[in-house]
């Protein structure tokens, strides 16, 4: 995994992007540049609104299979979410938005497309997004809040 530093414009075109933790290989540190660079990012917003900040995005390498660009989730104690009661037969997805803090951690979550399942969101509100932990978001140097918008997705069996 390469973690880059990325100056992301309010546009959500990359200004420039900076290896801030090597994968060990300079080729796939170049290249992880070269794919952020070349890949439309979602805006990021502050209260609704586009703006430009600097951030940490990570390229994860795979040997087989598609590499991806993730958001980082930072190392943290586990939470240790309770599963609902009950059986779920197909994978659903919740939409979630909340804002990530100037300490990495999201509040203000809510449901915006449900999974159909009462239990699931609630789970999703009260467990699932109070455990993501993320690299804080910076413009100049400063550490801000902004809006983030993910899926959850549950699996059934």
């Amino acid at each position: 995994m390469t973690i880059l530093s990325v100056h992301q414009m309010s546009d959500a075109s990359v200004n420039y992007s900076a290896v801030a933790q090597s994968s060990g290989s300079a080729e796939l540190d170049e290249a992880a540049r070269t794919c952020v660079s070349a890949t439309r990012l979602r805006p990021i917003t502050q209260d609704g609104e586009p703006i430009e900040v600097t951030w940490k995005r990570a390229v994860v390498w795979r040997a087989h299979g598609l590499s991806s660009i993730i958001i980082p989730q930072l190392p943290w104690e586990r939470v240790q979410c309770v599963s609902p009661q009950f059986l779920i037969r197909e994978t659903v997805v919740a939409e979630v938005s909340f804002q990530i803090g100037t300490d990495g951690i999201p509040k203000n979550a809510k449901i915006v497309q449900s999974t159909g399942n009462f239990n699931l969101d609630r789970t999703t509100l009260e467990c699932i997004v109070p455990s993501f932990r993320f690299f804080a978001a910076t413009q100049q140097g400063n550490p801000i809040e902004i809006d983030w918008r993910t899926a959850v997705t549950w699996k059934g069996r």
